[in-house]
């Protein structure tokens, strides 16, 4: 499975987020989320691909790279001033989350 859901340690803030992707899977994941018909569904989220690229040596001395797509999809921050509470604020959106991920396993096929 890649996606996951999880909360923020230091922030209560809900993220569901896609790991090691290829890049072929990061566009089609972008191509489904950025759709004009997802725009209600994902205008209160923060969408960021990030690349990262780590040497590491093997035991024989020979060089190997890895290479690591993801993509994070970020809810807002809860804060105590809404009339909910951050609990039911973050249960929220877990459950925005969740359908997201179901939208886009059913569009893309990328769990």
């Amino acid at each position: 499975m890649k996606s996951m859901i999880f909360k923020k340690e230091y922030v209560d803030q809900m993220v569901l987020a896609y790991d090691g992707l290829v890049p072929e899977e990061a566009h089609k994941l972008m191509d489904c989320i950025f759709a004009d018909d997802m725009c209600e569904a994902v205008q209160w989220f923060l969408i960021n691909l990030s690349y990262g690229c780590t040497g590491y040596s093997e035991a024989n001395g020979k060089r190997r790279w890895s290479r690591e797509l993801v993509l994070f999809i970020e809810g807002m921050t809860a804060v105590e001033d809404f009339d909910e509470t951050i609990e039911e604020q973050l249960g929220e959106d877990r459950r925005e989350m969740e359908n997201l991920r179901q939208i886009i396993k059913e569009r893309t096929g990328i769990e």
